[in-house]
């Protein structure tokens, strides 16, 4: 199912990067030193953050990219813990078609570590109870049917494989999109977040979440080496 995606208002970016940085907060007490946190300078077209770093060499930050490493570690944190969920205040309900029926009982327990809660409600009709607690926005059926095709459509049965695939699904649409305004100081949290997990040069689908340019390749680019 193709998932179309909606973009952050700054109040919604506002909310994202609170939650994600409570989960992160007790990965680490000190950032990788792979990856000194830059300074800001601004962002161009809603999508790139660029920064510099103390060599002066110009870093530019995918934010999409950035954040979904972010999402991703922090809901592996969560599925290693006991509360990975959290209640909506109103159940999402859903058809599902057969073969999602007939796939579901097999997936449901990757599905409750990654966060979801999900009980027949009727004929063909399920509730999602839970959801992964860093967004509520992944309870939406759009998403939801996402979620279970990408858990139950794999030739790999592997339940820690699975979870993987279900938890990068989860983070990719619970993100700062691309095309979304951030204020310097919420590029600057996403900056300090990103610095706290454990890969922060790549997303968790192996695309790079920093390009670096130094000095060196600045003054080649305008003939000046």
């Amino acid at each position: 199912m193709h998932y179309t995606p909606t973009y952050s208002t700054p109040r919604k970016t506002e909310q994202q990067l609170k939650k994600t940085e409570r989960i992160l907060a007790g990965i680490s007490g000190n950032f990788p030193s792979s990856f000194p946190i830059p300074e800001v300078i601004s962002q161009i077209g809603g999508t790139y953050i660029l920064a510099k770093d103390a060599d002066d060499n110009l870093l530019i930050i995918d934010q999409h990219a950035a954040h979904e490493r972010i999402m991703y570690d922090a809901l592996l944190k969560k599925s290693r813990g006991e509360k990975a969920g959290q209640e909506l205040l109103v159940p999402v309900t859903l058809t599902l078609s057969r073969a999602e029926s007939a796939a579901l009982p097999d997936i449901l327990p990757v599905l409750e570590k990654a966060g979801y809660v999900i009980e027949p409600f009727g004929e063909g009709v399920f509730a999602v109870r839970f959801v992964p607690v860093i967004s509520s926005k992944l309870g939406s059926p759009e998403v939801v049917h996402e979620i279970i095709a990408e858990a139950s459509g794999a030739a790999e049965k592997n339940p820690e494989r699975v979870l993987d695939r279900v938890l990068k699904t989860a983070a990719c649409r619970a993100v700062v999109k691309g095309n979304t305004a951030l204020t310097k100081q919420q590029m600057e949290e996403l900056l300090h977040q990103l610095a706290k997990t454990e890969s922060p040069y790549t997303c968790p689908h192996g695309r790079p979440t920093v390009v670096t340019l130094s000095k060196n390749d600045l003054e080649k680019m305008f003939l000046r080496g």
